[in-house]
């Protein structure tokens, strides 16, 4: 079997990517193929606590050191963890950036000699890893956010494309974002492919002794990073314009964050009172525990790539309302928003690429009121939610995706 090089240039879990590398890496584990893993950490940070598999070998880069002595840089401007925005680096930054980086894939292929290199997100480590490793094939993961920095750190824009474009093969999250992978890369379509995410389905899945409302509680829950660009201030405002209308109503928000966004998040629920509720960071089996507990998940965000718990939701039997963006149209059966299953609203004007436009959030947070209203109102009994969640069950798998990714690997690796 092949020796599997995974490459992440923050923490693993805590983020759509970092969980994104973790069911890869169960899976390769699970085949007992042997792995590897360089990932960006914090001094306190153990990864081999982080990532339990057997046979694990660690490369990792630690930030907050005298190599380099700022937080992790995340790849969205607002991480749930102690984080710097590549658009503050400075040239000595990004300097002792790529140093660091270009230090332990040296150290990693000469020690752990991989046969194939995992990488996640087009950004800086990948443009390192494609211009250092030349025999062994690269296949870089995209998740949405690299296209973002593009814009908000333009700096970074010609060293990262340039690098990015010596890739053995990109995996795209959609059809859409595989054309603006070949548009901002300037990528050749035939090494871009579209892989989409994948499903714990022995974790996500419905309770078949159960309706809506078992517990008589109306229950609406949000899972992600508590940002602005996830939309959750105007989810607040909109759970608490209608929570009047409902008995037994509750919002739980799960998800984890840090800085200024989201301690007004905190502030802001607890002024609306006990009907929301903060879950914090939540193991895959208590969200999935909680999403059958759920009537709507709501995800506003402004930016997305394609979001795991959208499809974890569904497949748990909730109805969903999110943002008419092409990841999450993606992800969802057509049959799903044609029945009203799945609401999708439009985006408000947009000041940058998930920053709106204030004139129009106040229709934004209208959009919401009626399409959780509406939501909330349906009525399912459990044989539509299991019905509802095998259509999404049979659209993703990690198992089918990790093979894919594999099989694709082996044949480039032959070519060779």
């Amino acid at each position: 079997m092949m020796k599997i090089l995974h490459i992440i240039a923050q923490k693993p879990g805590n983020t759509g990517s970092g969980v994104f590398l973790e069911n890869l890496m169960e899976e390769g584990a699970g085949l007992g193929i042997s792995q590897a893993v360089i990932a960006g950490l914090a001094p306190e940070d153990d990864i081999l606590k982080m990532l339990p598999f057997d046979g694990i070998e660690a490369f990792p880069v630690r930030f907050e050191t005298e190599l380099l002595p700022f937080p992790i840089a995340g790849m969205s401007d607002e991480m749930p963890y102690r984080s710097t925005k590549f658009s503050t680096f400075d040239e000595n930054m990004a300097s002792l950036y790529i140093d660091a980086f270009s230090e332990k894939i040296r150290e990693a292929m000469e020690i752990f000699k991989p046969d194939a290199v995992w990488i996640h997100h087009l950004w800086i480590a990948a443009s390192l890893a494609c211009k250092i490793i030349e025999k062994t094939p690269v296949i870089l993961f995209c998740h949405g956010t690299e296209l973002r920095q593009l814009h908000l750190a333009p700096g970074f824009r010609e060293y990262v494309t340039q690098g990015c474009r010596k890739a053995s093969a990109v995996m795209a999250l959609t059809s859409v974002q595989k054309d603006e992978l070949i548009r901002e890369y300037g990528l050749k379509p035939g090494l871009v492919f579209v892989n989409g995410t994948g499903l714990k389905d022995g974790i996500f899945h419905p309770d078949a002794n159960s309706g809506y409302n078992k517990d008589g509680i109306h229950r609406i829950t949000f899972a992600g990073k508590l940002s602005n660009a996830k939309g959750v201030p105007w989810l607040l405002e909109a759970f608490d314009n209608i929570r009047h209308r409902f008995d037994k109503i509750q919002l739980v928000v799960a998800g984890s964050g840090a800085g200024k966004e989201t301690e007004a998040i905190l502030e802001m629920g607890k002024r609306i009172g006990d009907s929301v509720k903060f879950a914090g960071k939540i193991s895959p089996p208590e969200m999935a525990e909680l999403f059958r507990k759920t009537d709507v998940m709501v995800l506003p965000s402004f930016f997305e790539g394609l979001p795991l718990v959208v499809p974890e939701a569904l497949a748990c039997g909730c109805r969903l309302v999110a943002t008419d963006l092409p990841g999450i149209r993606e992800a969802v059966p057509e049959e799903m928003t044609e029945s009203g299953y799945v609401k999708l609203i439009p985006l408000p004007p947009m000041k940058t690429i998930d920053v709106p436009q204030e004139q129009g959030l106040p229709e934004f947070v209208k959009n919401l009121e009626k399409a959780i209203s509406d939501q909330l109102n349906a009525s399912d009994v459990s044989g539509i939610r299991s019905e509802r969640a095998e259509l999404i069950r049979k659209k993703f798998s990690w198992t089918s995706l990790f093979s894919r990714v594999y099989e694709y690997s082996e044949r480039i690796n032959k070519k060779e």
